[in-house]
């Protein structure tokens, strides 16, 4: 297995299938994760690894770069849950009633 970090999803694939006739393949997600061996001769890891969108992470070293975009994302995925929460809690506080659609153009007085 092959440590990487990932800036993109990426999905590799190298044919097989399984019982049902379905391509196998191995998904990356945005952060660190690991990669079947197999991977290195595809095109996808060919292009992604030109395009420094995926990046080979030894296990002796610890690229700061890496380590500090990863502390970031994971800041940004807290941030986001926790906004996700406050919204759920404000609309159940504050439930509105259902809105009426917006009119467009001038509405004549009478």
């Amino acid at each position: 297995m092959i440590k990487v970090f990932s800036d993109k999803i990426f999905r590799f694939s190298n044919g097989e299938r399984d019982e049902q006739g379905h391509i196998k393949s191995w998904t990356t997600k945005i952060g660190f994760c690991e990669l079947p061996d197999w991977v290195v001769d595809t095109l996808m890891w060919k292009l992604a690894t030109k395009e420094k969108s995926l990046r080979v992470v030894n296990f002796g070293e610890k690229d700061e770069g890496l380590v500090k975009m990863h502390e970031e994302l994971e800041s940004l995925r807290a941030e986001n849950l926790a906004l996700k929460q406050k919204q759920e809690l404000q609309e159940i506080m504050n439930p509105e009633k259902e809105k009426a659609p917006k009119q467009r153009g001038r509405t004549k007085a009478m």
